[in-house]
């Protein structure tokens, strides 16, 4: 998107503060919404007010994944952000956070050690009182190589010191691999592992590869190694913290196997779960986020002053009291070790405070004096009619004609590409000229000059939206599909990558146990007998092992998994091919040509078919936007497909011949039902088979419950019907 900010009426009060009145406390009153916020970071270009990185600090995890969104929605390639995440689980429930989490907040903390002028910090105030590891301590441990510099002859050592584990295929950060003049690195500092290929001990190149598909994306000049923990092993950190840990279990009932165990891990400086609740023991200095700004300065934001406070005093209450119902845990520091309150928290490097709340709840300085300010935002929450019935879309459509009149302009946000063609499809009934922009198409003050100069013109911008916003003064709306189609239900991630071939072959070792019998490419049918460790050149590597005909074995990389399936035919241990052998040859051979007659019976059928012609189904229309609008999920992307596919089928003249496929929970039944509804809108009566009688009362239920709104008869026709009925 070009960088041609909006002209907001409140930029210009707060840059007249700064500059003029030399103000340092700013008080925002009229709104804490994340929108809003997202809006003025994005939207400002007065230096007085964009120069310095800014610390966006919000109440929850929940607010801090909304301002990127809506901050994404503004500006979707150009912002450079990073959000503090706080452990998942409390230091005494007995579970361990997730590694990914740790990871996230060394990177935070070493960007904010050479923060870029008006970079983006996000961090919910949990995150903020946590401890992490010590400035001084990040800096000594960051290692950083350019291409034609040397590797360190003792790479893996170097490595392990810094807690990163060796593995045969990198995919998680904190972990690297080594193969011959090959070595792959996923370290936190940068959003993707590298790939350096040396000549001899000199790095030749250098290139970030997809840890997904192993794939090379682009090359670079550089790269950096950071700690992936928060937590460096040295000699005096294993001592201090074997130390202080013995302390902390004398004269608890702690389980004398766990506590001999985590006392060997620290002594021999040994990951385990759970060492990062211990980072309190391994470090004399003290250090909070905050403290890795060094001597930046920084302007901070607080979204909702007062739920912010709220917060931080329910997470130390909540601590202490589980600090006491947690005596016999082999685990348990003392809260003053991993975090702060408040009120403690330094603020050295914060030169510059703005507050955003709602309402007014406490004085604050005048306008005029020599800390603050306290300006006024009014933004209002957009309120629309509820959507659960199919006439309220034309209630909406009269609502956004009487703000266009008005002067407003109008932008819609699609969370979807679907949803931006039904948003564009109910646009263009509603008498508007609905465009949907894209990522280089101008920007929202372009795209506002151009509403102002025609009246039925809405803009969609493909990119989600949290919440609606109403801004008075500079006469903005922004609407969410939500607004029109009601809120998307989250379910399970179905999400699936790769092509259909590609999830065809796919498989993970939770499909597989011992006596197994599976297909390998190459080699034919084989028995699975788990994994096995074997040294190669040094470092040790798992294997799959697979056993043939004869007691032959066959040793496989797990990065290779894509070359076997899982064998689903007849049983047998006659069907053992031989390691080898040629009989694997002919069977493929023989299905290779069954396959060949059988095509050749297809294109003479499909043949004769394309030659059969039908009145094809109508179009899509406004009623087949408003049901499918109406599903109360998100689709996946085969869904999508499969939709689109059969709709095409319909409105075309030859008869469809199509099978949809898919795992239970997938959404096939969704897929039928808006086959049913184009049906039904062609004049045509549907009948949908069950195989049980149980199957077709389910189905007869989903169908009413969908078709609910609409002039729609479903019945059931089953033996439990009775004759006259049926």
């Amino acid at each position: 998107m070009k960088f041609d900010p909006l002209s907001l009426h409140i930029e210009k009060i707060l840059e007249r503060s700064v500059r003029d009145l030399k103000l340092t406390e700013l008080e925002v009153i009229g709104t804490d919404s994340t929108l809003a916020v997202a809006m003025l970071l994005t939207q400002m270009s007065s230096p007085e007010l964009v120069t310095r990185p800014r610390l966006i600090v919000v109440p929850n995890a929940k607010s801090a994944e909304a301002l990127e969104a809506h901050l994404r929605f503004f500006a979707p390639s150009e912002l450079s952000i990073s959000i503090l995440p706080a452990f998942d689980v409390s230091p005494y429930s007995g579970l361990y956070p997730n590694s990914r989490l740790v990871s996230e907040r060394v990177r935070w903390a070493f960007n904010a050690q050479s923060p870029k002028p008006g970079q983006i910090f996000i961090a919910p105030i949990s995150a903020l009182l946590q401890r992490t590891i010590p400035g001084e301590r990040l800096k000594k441990a960051a290692q950083s190589f350019k291409v034609g510099a040397d590797l360190p002859s003792q790479l893996t050592k170097s490595l392990n010191s810094l807690g990163y584990q060796s593995v045969p295929i990198v995919e998680d950060e904190g972990t690297f691999a080594i193969r011959g003049g090959i070595v792959d690195i996923y370290s936190p500092a940068h959003r993707l592992p590298v790939r350096i290929e040396l000549f001899g001990d000199t790095i030749d190149s250098l290139r970030f590869f997809n840890p997904e598909t192993q794939r090379s994306e682009q090359t670079t000049e550089s790269f950096t190694i950071i700690p992936p923990r928060e937590i460096v092993f040295d000699d005096d950190a294993r001592m201090r913290a074997s130390r202080r840990y013995r302390e902390n279990v004398s004269g608890r009932n702690v389980d004398e196997t766990e506590k001999d165990s985590i006392l060997q891990s620290l002594t021999q400086g040994q990951l385990f779960p759970g060492l990062e609740f211990l980072i309190g023991d391994f470090y004399e200095d003290v250090c909070f986020p905050l403290s890795h700004f060094g001597k930046h300065e920084i302007q901070m934001w607080l979204v909702n002053p007062i739920d912010i406070d709220r917060e931080a005093d329910h997470l130390l209450e909540t601590l202490r009291r589980e600090y006491k119902e947690s005596v016999e845990h082999p685990i348990r520091p003392a809260v003053t070790d991993l975090f702060t309150d408040l009120d403690r928290m330094p603020r050295d490097q914060v030169v510059q405070t703005l507050s955003f709340s709602k309402i007014e709840v406490q004085d604050a300085p005048h306008a005029g004096s020599e800390e603050g300010v306290r300006v006024t935002f009014p933004s209002l929450e957009v309120k629309l009619p509820p959507t659960t019935q199919v006439d309220s879309f034309e209630e909406i459509l009269k609502r956004i004609h009487s703000w266009r009149e008005q002067g407003f302009a109008v932008f819609v946000a699609a969370g979807t590409q679907a949803q931006a063609q039904r948003l564009s499809a109910l646009l263009e009934r509603g008498d508007f000229h609905p465009t949907t922009v894209g990522e280089t198409d101008g920007s929202f003050e372009s795209w506002r000059e151009t509403q102002q100069q025609s009246r039925d013109l809405i803009h969609i911008v493909p990119r989600s939206l949290r919440e609606s916003l109403r801004l008075n003064e500079e006469q903005i709306i922004f609407l969410r599909d939500e607004d029109f189609f009601g809120r998307k239900q989250k379910r399970r991630d179905y999400k699936q990558k790769g092509s259909l071939v590609e999830r065809t072959h796919a498989m993970n070792f939770g499909d597989l146990k011992p006596g197994d019998a599976v297909v390998h490419i190459l080699h034919g049918i084989g028995t699975y007998e788990g994994l096995k460790v074997m040294p190669i050149g040094g470092v040790d590597a798992e294997f799959i092992t697979l056993s043939y005909k004869d007691g032959d074995k066959l040793y496989l990389p797990i990065y290779r998994i894509n070359q076997i399936q899982k064998y689903s035919g007849p049983g047998g241990e006659r069907l053992i091919d031989k390691l080898g052998g040629t009989q694997w040859q002919k069977v493929t051979g023989r299905v290779r040509n069954h396959l060949r007659e059988i095509a050749s019976d297809l294109l003479d059928l499909y043949a004769k078919r394309s030659q059969v012609h039908r009145p094809p189904f109508p179009k899509n229309d406004e009623d087949f936007a408003k049901f499918e609008a109406a599903f109360p999920y998100d689709e996946t992307d085969d869904q999508l497909k499969a939709v689109d596919d059969i709709v095409g089928d319909m409105t075309n003249e030859r008869p469809m011949d199509r099978l949809v496929c898919g795992d239970v929970g997938f959404g096939k039944t969704e897929v039928a039902m808006r086959a049913a509804f184009k049906a039904v809108e062609g004049k045509k009566q549907v009948a949908v088979l069950a195989p049980t009688t149980v199957l077709s009362f389910q189905h007869l239920e989903t169908f009413q419950k969908r078709f609910k709104q609409w002039p729609i008869t479903v019945r059931a026709l089953n033996r439990f019907v009775s004759n006259a009925d049926a």
